[in-house]
């Protein structure tokens, strides 16, 4: 460990090469603030209801990214995926920012060159990751309702490794419970599709496309990590400047495929007759569901948050289905709905138990550029 000495010198200890056992004032005092950003800060023990109109914000977007893929599928007839993407992230940038030019003034833009070049990694993963992989991805799966379930299967299978990763690392009771939690929500979802029928995505070109989805998928949930190194940044502020960077690099893309003949040449007629769908896409499922994500990530953790996307594919299935015809059984939706519902709760209680044991900081403690509480006078000398 780097600055071991400097460390144990502080806690009252020798650094002469044997095992070092921090105390419990130095973990409270030095690691466990340097963990804070990764699971974000506890939530006020007297206003639980933020914490609830965070899980509220966050389960409106994800049930409004959930009608996403249904009209993307009926654009994606005449435009290629790509470049309804572009148009989708030109109107969410160019939107998110001129909210925060109007909120939070022309100074709001001035960024360090650290925060420039994280702010322009989160945003080319985030946007150009997501949006290349997963839109390519469902083009391969074919029919939006082929789309919707194959982002539906994929995505949730996500959560599932995600949380066994973290099982195998902590080994506890309550990492089993929320894995449990995570299949039954999983389960409840697989219901709800298979009435459907899913044994198309399971063909040699439905894994290539669910693949890709994972892939892009996996993008925004590094995405959405890494709004803890923004700390000190508004919402707003954080997705209108890496969706600005993104998008840049995403439009770049695309007019070089096109240039290059990999791709078609938009023809005007056709994106003259898709605007109110882009429209659509831009900024009712585009800047609100944003907005909503990374503020109420901030508040329940990114973990948490990502849960709830279950919701938005059930959703997205429910519209596929009923575009194509297909009418779902009542007693299977409501047994997969309950399921899935019941196991996204008890997860949300997990966690919010969960943050409610982690100590607080001070009333009024100044905080670092990570979010942790700066060192008071009695704490130790500061790394060196």
């Amino acid at each position: 460990m780097r600055h071991s000495a400097s460390i144990c010198k502080a806690d009252g200890d020798m650094a002469d090469g044997s095992a070092y056992i921090p105390s419990r004032a130095m973990r409270r005092q030095r690691i466990e603030p340097a963990l804070e950003p990764l699971s974000g800060p506890p939530p006020s023990k007297g206003r639980p209801w933020r914490y609830l109109v965070a899980l509220a914000s966050c389960l409106l977007a994800v049930a409004l990214w959930g009608t996403v893929y249904p009209v993307y599928g009926r654009a994606m007839r005449t435009v290629d995926p790509l470049t309804i993407g572009v148009i989708r992230n030109i109107i969410i940038a160019l939107a998110s920012a001129a909210g925060l030019l109007a909120l939070e003034g022309p100074s709001a833009f001035k960024t360090t060159r650290r925060e420039f070049w994280l702010a322009a990694g989160a945003g080319v993963i985030g946007v150009v990751g997501f949006g290349i992989l997963t839109f390519v991805g469902e083009h391969l799966a074919g029919t939006g309702s082929n789309a919707a379930k194959l982002t539906a299967v994929y995505a949730m299978a996500l959560m599932v490794l995600w949380e066994l990763a973290s099982l195998i690392q902590s080994t506890s009771l309550p990492g089993l419970l929320e894995l449990a939690l995570v299949l039954g929500a999983y389960a409840g979802l697989a219901l709800m599709v298979d009435g459907g029928g899913v044994s198309g995505l399971f063909s040699l070109q439905g894994i290539l496309a669910g693949g890709l989805v994972l892939a892009g998928t996996a993008c925004w949930m590094w995405y959405t990590v890494r709004f803890r190194k923004f700390s000190a940044w508004s919402v707003l502020k954080f997705s209108a400047i890496t969706f600005l960077l993104g998008t840049g690099a995403f439009t770049l893309l695309d007019v070089l495929a096109i240039a290059s003949g990999i791709l078609p040449v938009p023809h005007v007629s056709a994106l003259l007759a898709g605007s109110p769908a882009y429209l659509y896409l831009g900024l009712l499922t585009g800047v609100v569901p944003l907005i909503l994500w990374n503020r109420s990530a901030r508040v329940i953790t990114p973990v948490n948050a990502l849960m709830f996307m279950s919701v938005g594919t059930a959703v997205t299935v429910l519209i596929a289905n009923h575009m194509d015809g297909y009418r779902e059984d009542a007693a299977t939706m409501i047994i997969g709905g309950t399921a899935m519902i019941l196991a996204i709760g008890l997860y949300s209680a997990m966690q919010y138990r969960a943050a409610l044991l982690r100590p607080s900081p001070a009333p009024g403690a100044a905080r670092n550029s990570k979010g942790a509480p700066r060192s008071t006078p009695a704490a130790p000398a500061p790394l060196r």
